[in-house]
C-alpha cells in the first residue's frame, strides 16, 4: 500500500523536506513560486515513483540534495514547471537517481556542482547553459558508470576538477571544454577504460589519462590543445 501524505502548504521560504522514503507519489501541486531554499526537498524519498508536479522554484537558489537517492524516479519535471534559472547550489542534486536522462535545464547561475550527478545512472545528459559563475565540479559525474558522452559545459572559471569522470566505465568522448582555470584535476579520468576522445583545451594542470583507450590521433589532438602541461600514462 503507498503511503499517502496530507497536503500542506509549500509556499514557506523553505522547503527542506520532511517526506518520508515510503512516498510513492505526490497527488497534488506544489507550489514553490514563494520558496527560496529547496536543498533535500525530496533527499531519500526512495520510493517515490511518480514525478512530483512542481510550479516554481526561480525564487530558490540552492537545489542541493534536491533529489539524492530518489532510485525509483525515472522522470523529473520539465523546465517549464521547475525552474533552476537563479540555482547557484547544486551539490548532490541528482546523485542517486536512476533515470537515463533528465530535462535541459536552465543552470545559467550555478556555481558549485560538486556530486550532482555521482553514483546516478544518466547515460545522456544535455548541454549545460552555465557561465563564467561556475567554479566547482569535483566528483560531478563520479561513478557514472553507464554515461557515454560527457554534455557540454562552459567550465572556463572551473579550477576544480578533481574525480569528475571517475569511474565512468563506459564514458566515450568528451567534447571541447575550456579548462585554462583548472589548477587542480586529481583523478579526473580515473578508470575511464572506454574513453577514446578528450576535447579539453588549455589546461595546464598535471593531469593522468592512463589506462583509457585513446589512441594517436586523439593523443595529439588533445596535447596540441593544451598549455604548458605535465600528462602521465
Amino acid at each position: 500500500t503507498a503511503y499517502e501524505i496530507p497536503k500542506r502548504d509549500w509556499s514557506s521560504d523553505v522547503c527542506s523536506s520532511d517526506l518520508c522514503n515510503l512516498i510513492q507519489e505526490i497527488p497534488y501541486v506544489l507550489d514553490l513560486r514563494k520558496s527560496t531554499n529547496l536543498s533535500n526537498m525530496f533527499s531519500g524519498c526512495f520510493s517515490l515513483k511518480t514525478c512530483p508536479n512542481i510550479i516554481g522554484g526561480a525564487s530558490a537558489s540552492n537545489f542541493s540534495y534536491m533529489f539524492q537517492n530518489c532510485r525509483n524516479l525515472k522522470s523529473f519535471p520539465p523546465p517549464s514547471q521547475l525552474d533552476f534559472s537563479n540555482g547557484t547550489n547544486f551539490t548532490l542534486t541528482f546523485y542517486g537517481i536512476i533515470a537515463e536522462t533528465i530535462p535541459q535545464y536552465n543552470y545559467s547561475k550555478a556555481q558549485t556542482c560538486n556530486q550532482m550527478f555521482r553514483y546516478s545512472d544518466i547515460q545522456y545528459l544535455p548541454d549545460f547553459n552555465t557561465t563564467s559563475a561556475f567554479t566547482t565540479a569535483t566528483y560531478m559525474f563520479s561513478n557514472c558508470t553507464s554515461l557515454r558522452l560527457c554534455p557540454g559545459i562552459t567550465m572556463s572559471s572551473v579550477t576544480d576538477v578533481s574525480y569528475m569522470f571517475e569511474s565512468c566505465y563506459a564514458l566515450q568522448y568528451i567534447p571541447q571544454l575550456n579548462w585554462s582555470a583548472v589548477t587542480t584535476a586529481t583523478s579526473t579520468f580515473s578508470s575511464c577504460g572506454s574513453l577514446a576522445y578528450i576535447g579539453i583545451t588549455g589546461m595546464a594542470a598535471s593531469f593522468s589519462i592512463a589506462n583509457t583507450s585513446m589512441g594517436a590521433t586523439a593523443l595529439n589532438t588533445l596535447y596540441s590543445s593544451l598549455a604548458t602541461v605535465g600528462v602521465s600514462g
